[in-house]
């Protein structure tokens, strides 16, 4: 069986319960396929179709499409995406609206048309769907920058909540990158920088405990840093080719990196230590 998400977000669990650990969301527009059924029937072990990562669906949030649309859907090389920070889509006949956030994916038929499952909504796609920067690194920036703030959130991916791979895998995403889902994933691609001095805006560091890598976030240049952003003030005394890293901590912040890690602004110790540099945008 092949499904896809009818609505703004469906949260995805480790174990076939309501009580289970979030491990991600799917959004709004992305499909998947059934792998297995728990065995009471209430819930879906199912595989996204973007990043092949995996978790129980409850079965009341399943809407099943045909093998033959899954197909065409995935087939499209040109992904659509919400980058907006929230946007009400209307269904053509005006008796629908769903709320959709950042990231959500729009299965454009034509100019002012999406579909999802039978229902088809007029869209702008001309407005905000694709970043219109000629700067590609601005373009993330910007996107990146709609995250500021957001609460963390243990298997999030939206503004609303958040995890440091959910970050960095939406940002990439709605820039045309495609990165895996996990932190350790991610680490696993790109190429690698092998000193800090030279990295760019763009690039992303991860970081390790018990030798594993638990930890992601994105680098800012000094230059780069937001500006007239008032919940960010970063310290005063910013020296010349600095590098920065926004992560999702408590909330996705903006905080000093160097060669040994991550310095949090608020309590002036290091929260967690530097493993390794990648580069996805060449």
């Amino acid at each position: 069986m092949y499904g896809i998400a009818h609505l703004s977000i469906l949260p995805l669990r480790t174990e076939p319960s309501n009580q289970s650990e979030l491990c991600t969301q799917i959004l709004f527009g992305e499909i998947y396929k059934v792998i297995k059924i728990s065995p009471d029937e209430q819930w879906f072990y199912i595989e996204n179709n973007f990043d092949e990562y995996k978790g129980w669906l409850n079965k009341g949030q399943f809407k099943e499409i045909s093998e033959k649309e899954f197909k065409e859907i995935a087939a499209k090389k040109k992904e659509y995406l919400c980058q907006q920070y929230t946007k009400t889509l209307l269904s053509i006949d005006k008796t629908k609206e769903i709320p959709i956030v950042f990231g959500a994916k729009l299965n454009k038929i034509d100019e002012n048309t999406c579909k999802n499952n039978d229902f088809f909504y007029t869209y702008s796609f001309s407005e905000d769907n694709q970043n219109l920067s000629s700067n590609h690194i601005e373009a993330l920036l910007e996107d990146a920058y709609i995250f500021l703030n957001a609460p963390y959130l243990w298997g999030g991916k939206t503004p609303f909540g958040v995890d440091c791979s959910g970050f960095t895998q939406q940002i990439m995403r709605a820039n045309g990158i495609k990165i895996k889902r996990d932190a350790y994933q991610q680490a696993e691609q790109g190429e690698k920088i092998n000193q800090l001095e030279n990295t760019k805006t763009g690039d992303l560091a991860f970081f390790v405990r018990n030798n594993r890598v638990v930890h992601v976030g994105l680098i800012i240049e000094d230059k780069d840093l937001p500006k007239n952003k008032p919940n960010h003030k970063p310290d005063a005394t910013i020296q010349k080719n600095e590098r920065w890293i926004m992560h999702a901590l408590e909330c996705v912040r903006i905080d000093k990196l160097d060669e040994k890690g991550i310095f949090n602004l608020d309590n002036k110790q290091y929260s967690h230590f530097l493993h390794s540099l990648k580069r996805y945008i060449k």
